[in-house]
């Protein structure tokens, strides 16, 4: 569902909270002023009472209870593939491969085609990002292909998104033989950052195309 049908709903379920925090809290707070003080608490005491505990109530709940993919309370952790996520990367070293040792909440999806059979955009609501390394290193910081054809360092995919931002439902990152890891890890890393702001609404996948080494005994 669009985002804006999540946050309506987080709207609705604090409002409600607010109005049951507005019943319970007045003879809440009669029950513990006899209590603590042993004389009855004044009717405009109980007003205000009231209209804090409401007032308090609705905004935690709003703040604290999540529906989406990748929400999180106070604008913290945001998914990735299919499920929900903390907002941290896998931690892959800076080496020329990154590993892959099952802690990555990103989802590899090797089926994700840039084009259908007739040559044409299968999905065009996604971006994906290729990163490379080795020989096909141009230089300057350039490790990351937009739409695999268009050379790009890290400020230059966040300015582009920036720019796109909700034009694309899902980025996929790219991996291959000659991916950089250390430069897919500052890529999953940024990204990340950027989902924490809601507004851009996107989910990060993988797209596996390493070859599978065999080892040899």
């Amino acid at each position: 569902m669009p985002p804006i049908v999540y946050e309506t709903l987080r709207v609705v379920v604090a409002v409600a909270g607010a109005l049951i925090a507005w019943f319970v809290i007045g003879p809440l707070a009669r029950g513990l002023t006899r209590l603590a003080f042993q004389r009855s608490l004044p009717q405009g005491g109980q007003v205000v009472a009231r209209i804090a505990g409401g007032v308090g109530t609705g905004v935690l709940i709003y703040l604290f209870f999540t529906l989406g993919p990748g929400w999180g309370p106070g604008g913290g952790g945001s998914g990735t593939g299919n499920g929900t996520g903390d907002g941290k990367g896998p931690g892959i070293s800076g080496t020329d491969k990154p590993k892959d040792n099952g802690t990555d909440k990103t989802t590899t999806d090797k089926s994700v085609a840039a084009t259908d059979k007739n040559g044409k955009q299968a999905h065009p609501d996604w971006l994906l990002i290729e990163v490379v390394g080795g020989h096909r290193y141009p230089g300057k910081g350039q490790y990351y292909l937009l739409r695999r054809k268009e050379p790009a360092d890290l400020q230059d995919v966040e300015a582009f998104l920036k720019e796109k931002k909700r034009a694309f439902k899902e980025i996929h990152i790219v991996l291959t033989d000659d991916t950089h890891g250390g430069a897919a890890s500052k890529l999953r890393n940024k990204l990340d950052e950027l989902m924490s702001d809601r507004s851009y609404g996107f989910m990060v996948r993988t797209k596996d195309e390493r070859k599978k080494r065999v080892s040899s005994e």
